[in-house]
């Protein structure tokens, strides 16, 4: 079993993009009015295990990736078997 969570959110002009990543653009968070504080908040307490057992998190906006993080030691490549049966 694998678990995925993508957000996605709509509203606003996406400004400059600023890559690609795998066939989705890539856009900084603060040019969709993203808090960027907030999102480093997050990712502190990913990576001090507040929230456990996260292996990566990518939010969508507009339909733009404005975050992609990975977190113990994983990447994009990495496969994570999250349930056994």
């Amino acid at each position: 079993m694998w678990t995925t969570l993508l957000i996605s959110c709509s509203g606003n002009d996406p400004g400059q993009i600023e890559g690609d990543r795998q066939g989705i653009p890539y856009i900084a968070p603060a040019s969709l009015n993203l808090d960027t504080l907030l999102l480093h908040d997050f990712t502190e307490k990913i990576t001090e295990q507040f929230y456990p057992n996260i292996h990566s998190v990518l939010i969508v906006k507009d339909g733009f990736l404005v975050y992609e993080e990975y977190f113990s030691g994983n990447d994009q490549a990495v496969l994570i078997k999250v349930s056994q049966t």
